[in-house]
């Protein structure tokens, strides 16, 4: 609970901080922008383990596609921020494999609900389509997992292995372009980004072990100036 506390805390100080910054560009022509997407992610979680005696442990990430609402306020002709929050639920599989004796396989989705903070930087600006590079910061809520593997049970009964997911703060940066839809503020919007973050896994023994997340993301919606 403190870890997700301060994590809201840093997230909102570095919010404050690029809004300083960006003031000092100047107000040229400020509004403000709505937008809705569509999200593609797709981390890059592989684990694999081998023991001595072949017992072999593996999980993997699959892609997933969610939605995201973002928030832009244009500073400047050059220069906005912006606060977006997603939400995916891309899949962990799980398997576990003792040749000749064993063979279980599972899967759960993991909620994976990005907000992020950005400066937007236009590098062609009050363009037919306006190009843009955002560097970000992220708090990251993650989901939990749960997965029954039966056969380490006693007979007849279900064995559900819960972990417990904490969140996590990162930092990406995303491409992005507007394409003005008319004259009325309707704009087409698309970005391809990147984050770079964790996720701490805990087993109910009290166990943890934090893993590489770090999702490609492609976003495509539509939004709206005013």
């Amino acid at each position: 609970m403190n870890r997700a506390i301060n994590c809201r805390r840093s997230v909102g100080i570095v919010a404050v901080l690029l809004v300083a910054m960006a003031s000092q560009a100047g107000a040229a022509d400020p509004g403000w922008k709505v937008k809705v997407s569509g999200m593609w992610v797709d981390p890059d979680f592989r684990w694999d383990s081998v023991s001595e005696y072949d017992e072999r442990q593996s999980a993997v990430s699959t892609s997933d596609i969610g939605f995201g609402l973002g928030l832009e306020f244009r500073i400047s002709d050059r220069l906005g921020v912006e606060l977006v929050a997603s939400w995916t639920e891309p899949e962990i599989a799980v398997h576990y494999e003792l040749p000749d004796l064993v063979d279980v396989r599972d899967a759960d989705t993991l909620g994976f609900n990005p907000i992020t903070v950005a400066v937007n930087i236009y590098l062609t600006p009050n363009r037919p389509v306006e190009v843009y590079l955002a560097p970000m910061i992220a708090f990251v809520q993650y989901g939990d997992l749960a997965y029954n593997l039966g056969m380490f049970c006693e007979p007849g009964m279900l064995c559900t292995i819960r972990f417990k997911v904490d969140d996590d703060v990162g930092w990406g940066a995303a491409l992005g372009i507007d394409v003005p839809l008319g004259d009325r503020g309707w704009v087409l919007s698309g970005s391809v980004g990147y984050l770079d973050t964790d996720f701490k896994v805990t087993d109910s023994d009290g166990d943890s072990e934090s893993f590489g997340f770090d999702p490609v993301t492609a976003t495509l919606g539509i939004s709206y100036r005013f």
